[in-house]
């Protein structure tokens, strides 16, 4: 009988132990999810776009970019997994080769492009041999925290573009800046991917390459705006 009980009572011990555990406390409280909303004015896509093929030296390299972009997230800081977004971005939106932005950016950007070339590119990448924004509008982005921590972390992210969806994994690093969250990263990824067709002229003597670079640097201030998802 005297066994029983102190089986009894260890198994109550050990029991109380594990409830007052740091561990055990922190599983059982509530993790605390802030939602956040993209502040379009403040961030920025970069798509770095290349020159190919044989006669790729009458081109020029291009930036794509666009400050439109909309969304709402929800992060939690005391367990990054649960943390998720979602972005938008209208294709209409996309500005090719904004001077501005090719004079910062410098090196092979460095070279004016005229108005006319710009127009042109932009209606070459809007029309139905390349995005097709009149049937494809809108690029949508669905994520997840995945892995690591806020100046080494990756992102699951789910794509729906030019109607085709792709699941990603991309870098990014997190900044706190009073109260704001700011992610910024880079990633490559293929057009053809997405079942896009790089242009080409010439014969296909001069064309876009498939691999393009994205650039973000994404802001979110707490709360859920106006300019957030539903």
């Amino acid at each position: 009988m005297s066994s029983r009980i102190l089986t009894m009572r260890t198994v109550i011990g050990a029991y109380l132990v594990l409830l007052s555990s740091p561990a055990f406390v922190a599983a059982a409280l509530p993790v605390h999810v802030n939602d956040y909303t993209v502040d379009a004015s403040r961030s920025l896509v970069i798509i770095h776009v290349s020159r190919a093929g044989m006669a790729s030296a009458l081109g020029h390299d291009h930036l794509i970019s666009s400050r439109q972009l909309s969304g709402t997230a929800t992060y939690a800081s005391a367990e990054l997994p649960r943390s998720q977004f979602s972005l938008q971005l209208l294709v209409n939106t996309l500005v090719v080769d904004d001077p501005v932005l090719r004079k910062q950016a410098g090196g092979k950007y460095a070279k004016a492009v005229s108005e006319s070339a710009r127009e042109s590119t932009r209606r070459n990448m809007l029309s139905d041999k390349v995005l097709d924004a009149a049937v494809f509008g809108e690029i949508n982005v669905q994520g997840r925290w995945q892995s690591g921590n806020l100046t080494n972390g990756r992102l699951a992210l789910s794509v729906s573009l030019h109607g085709v969806r792709r699941e990603m994994n991309v870098p990014v690093q997190i900044e706190i800046d009073a109260g704001k969250l700011i992610a910024t990263g880079k990633f490559q990824v293929r057009q053809s991917d997405f079942a896009i067709k790089p242009f080409t002229t010439l014969a296909g003597a001069l064309a876009v390459a498939d691999m393009i670079e994205v650039n973000y640097r994404i802001v979110l201030t707490p709360g859920r705006g106006a300019g957030g998802t539903k």
